[in-house]
């Protein structure tokens, strides 16, 4: 999990084109892990 957390932190900082689809689906994964841990 830590090294998707990096890897999306990676391209979230990439200056590129998709930085608002890359950002979008970061934000999505941290809602998805945050639910994840809840859940427990």
């Amino acid at each position: 999990m830590k090294d998707i957390l990096s890897n999306g932190l990676a391209k979230y900082y990439l200056p590129n084109g998709n930085t608002h689809i890359t950002a979008h689906n970061f934000d999505s994964g941290m809602n998805t892990t945050q639910n994840l841990h809840a859940t427990r």
